[in-house]
């Protein structure tokens, strides 16, 4: 790694311990921690749930579904499949 690369990984990383030490001062509770204090609106629930079935889809499950079609329709279009 160069310097500059260097620099800049540990910069990122005291920012987030920086966010990390923020946040846990701010929670009083178990519930803070676990639910939010019970103060998360719903756009907020939505985009989480959004982001947790595409992240997961599209990064595992779904990868191998793309190479599979595209195979098929090459192969009906009459050129090899390899």
């Amino acid at each position: 790694m160069h310097l500059i690369d260097m620099g800049i990984f540990i910069a990122y990383m005291l920012a987030m311990l920086g966010v990390g030490y923020y946040f846990m001062k701010k929670n009083s509770s178990q519930e803070d921690y676990y639910v939010g204090g019970r103060s998360i609106g719903s756009w907020h629930i939505g985009l989480s749930v959004v982001a947790t079935d595409v992240g997961g889809g599209f990064s595992i499950g779904l990868g191998d579904q793309n190479g599979q079609w595209c195979c098929r329709t090459t192969c009906r279009s009459g050129q090899s499949c390899s």
